[in-house]
């Protein structure tokens, strides 16, 4: 059967047959490539299979459906014939975990996805899914009008702190820093030491969009080749913002062990110094003890060489390497809400004015 990823339109004729086979390992396939060629002459199996009585065939219509918008082949018919059923996939939550159906149905009709998701049906806190209708529109960088979004802020605040609420609340403290009222930077701020990590994360991250700073890791990529052997180039809060998340996304991952392992080990000067610079000394002093356990001259700059290193450890030294991961996983700052008010006081050397040094 055709790959969804070639998905030429002269496939889709033979591909139609799979569409009613009684098998649904079939159809869901048939349902993915069809769905993502997105032909007007094949708009009755899509909207077949987008009904179908199986929800991974379903599910498989809605994403190849997906890739047709991406791609730029999804015709007026078939956003038509996708609307409905992706209305209804709101509903499922199961739908989540292969498709963001709020993103999807704002893709194939912005206007009337718009109106309906900003209903009392839909943009309220009864709403099980609210979290991923604000999320669609920040997604799609949609701004939410004031007269919605502000009492739904509010409403939210004065809820009790529960997962799902807080969630809520979170991605709509992002949707105010899109469309900033005379307040927004007051509000955010005061989110700032929220006990949720996700609502001040979002506040600290509206904060620095709100100067500019919208996606301060992107640029700090774009600064640096596909080898990342030019980190050097890098201006110091540069640096420092590389070598701190670097190091943190490692250890999150897969521990000490896995950051010193791989080749990002070798920036563990950098991201010492970036801990201290964006004010966490506790992760800063948890990673000086890892690297201690490498001897006086430190991990080797060298990927093989400091993999031999690791290999040496002794029974005991695993177990301190292993302690490290214990002690950086019950840190209680916010590393995300450092990093992003890093960024926002350096905010020269994160917008796309800035340059490397």
């Amino acid at each position: 059967m055709c790959s969804s990823n070639s998905r030429p339109p002269e496939a889709a004729a033979p591909l139609q047959r799979y569409a009613q086979h009684r098998n649904a390992h079939f159809r869901k396939h048939a349902a993915l490539a069809l769905g993502a060629i997105g032909t007007e002459e094949r708009i009755a199996p899509i909207s077949a299979l987008i009904a179908d009585e199986e929800w991974l065939v379903r599910m498989q219509a809605m994403t190849g459906v997906e890739l047709a918008l991406d791609h730029g082949r999804a015709t007026q018919p078939l956003r038509d014939v996708a609307f409905t059923p992706t209305l209804a996939l709101i509903r499922e939550s199961e739908s989540l975990e292969i498709v963001q159906p709020c993103c999807l149905l704002l893709s194939l009709d912005r206007e009337r996805a718009s109106e309906i998701l900003l209903s009392e049906t839909y943009f309220t806190p009864s709403n099980r899914d609210l979290a991923d209708v604000i999320r669609a529109f920040n997604e799609e960088k949609i701004p939410i009008t004031h007269d919605r979004l502000l009492p739904l802020v509010e409403e939210l605040e004065s809820r009790p702190k529960q997962g799902k609420y807080d969630l809520a609340l979170a991605n709509a403290i992002s949707a105010c820093a899109l469309n900033p009222a005379g307040d927004t930077e007051e509000r955010l701020r005061r989110h700032l030491g929220s006990q949720d990590e996700l609502v001040a994360r979002a506040a600290a991250k509206g904060l620095a969009a709100l100067a500019g700073v919208t996606d301060p890791w992107k640029h700090v990529l774009q600064q640096l080749d596909e080898e990342h052997s030019n980190v050097e180039e890098l201006t110091v809060p540069q640096e420092h913002y590389f070598g701190v998340l670097v190091y943190d996304s490692e250890v999150n991952n897969g521990g000490h062990v896995q950051y010193f392992g791989n080749s990002s080990g070798g920036y563990w000067k950098i991201a010492i110094e970036g801990l201290e610079a964006v004010g966490s000394p506790q992760r800063a002093e948890i990673l000086r003890e890892a690297i201690a356990l490498f001897g006086k001259k430190g991990p080797s700059s060298d990927w093989d060489r400091r993999g031999e290193q690791l290999a040496g450890f002794s029974s005991r030294k695993d177990s301190q390497l292993k302690g490290c991961d214990d002690r950086y996983f019950a840190c209680s700052d916010n590393l995300s809400v450092l990093l992003a008010l890093y960024a926002l006081e350096h905010r020269e050397h994160f917008t796309d004015s800035s340059s490397s040094q």
